[in-house]
């Protein structure tokens, strides 16, 4: 009998991490995409179904559909708690709206600290009230996998530190001589940049400036979340034009406003503020292909 957290795969790796700290209850962590392989769903259901206190982070996609029956039922006798971008779908949820929400925070947030607590909060339910709240967590800023500290919240904070750096190691701070790397918060709250520091290392060996940036996509304003669109606009542009001479931008998509991914790119799409801002900068945008959910066999194929 353990906490049971069925998640989307991109967190299940920090999840996992937090389970494996000295002092956390008995946890088991469940990839959705497990609901791909063959009788995945019943797998999920019997696992779920062992469970002393459940959470849920749903998907729109029609295989949830067959949880949610089960999902209904485990609620009868364990406490339930089903997250999702879909408000319809924490209806699934067996407690209170404000445990859900304290529940939801904690993922969001992130970092080991509040995943640890996450799964304290589970276990302790319905009697969660002396486990710590959610601890707030930047939404974006400047990184570097040398840097004294973990973040900058500023491009004056991160230049003063990198000024030095860059000099000591010859390397350039010639807007175009550059490069702009823009990445998900997700990678850096849960101290797992790892693709993007042998980027930055890579890049420094051949004598470029590197200005490294992470963000969520979306702009929350309930939140102080700024989003993509303005943070980079706040990074990567300043009064006399643009500091960078090119951007890696992991991130797929941004906009300032939420909904779907724009089917194209132009002035009249969903993403037509972030399409002004690589106007602004002028340079070249490269975009990777980032698969942190396949294998090299599995995106080759």
């Amino acid at each position: 009998m353990s906490v049971v957290c069925v998640a989307w795969s991109s967190h299940v790796g920090a999840l996992m991490s937090a389970a494996s700290r000295p002092g956390m209850p008995s946890v088991r962590v469940l990839s959705s995409r497990m609901l791909e392989e063959p009788d995945g769903v019943e797998r999920c259901l019997e696992t779920m179904r062992s469970a002393t206190a459940l959470f849920v982070f749903r998907t729109t996609d029609a295989l949830w559909d067959q949880l949610d029956e089960g999902i209904r039922l485990i609620g009868k006798t364990v406490p339930v708690v089903c997250v999702s971008y879909d408000p319809a779908a924490w209806a699934l949820s067996s407690v209170p709206v404000e445990t859900a929400q304290t529940a939801y925070r904690y993922l969001t947030y992130g970092g080991a600290e509040n995943l640890g607590n996450l799964f304290r909060f589970l276990d302790a339910l319905p009697n969660a009230a002396a486990v710590p709240e959610p601890v707030p967590v930047p939404w974006e800023g400047l990184w570097h996998p040398d840097a004294p500290v973990r973040a900058f919240a500023t491009v004056r904070g991160y230049l003063e530190w990198y000024a030095g750096y860059a000099c000591e190691r010859g390397l350039s701070l010639d807007p175009e001589r550059t490069v702009g790397l823009l990445f998900g918060r997700h990678y850096w709250v849960n101290d797992m940049p790892d693709v993007e520091a042998a980027l930055v290392h890579a890049l420094e060996a051949k004598g470029l400036g590197v200005f490294p940036a992470f963000t969520n996509t979306l702009r929350d304003k309930a939140t102080g979340n700024k989003g993509a669109t303005i943070w980079s606009r706040e990074v990567f542009l300043g009064e006399s034009g643009s500091r960078i001479g090119a951007l890696v931008k992991f991130l797929p998509y941004f906009t300032n406003n939420g909904g779907n991914m724009p089917a194209f790119v132009g002035d009249d799409s969903p993403a037509r503020e972030s399409v002004c801002v690589f106007r602004e900068l002028g340079v070249p945008i490269f975009q990777p292909v980032f698969a942190s959910s396949k294998t090299l066999e599995e995106w080759e194929a």
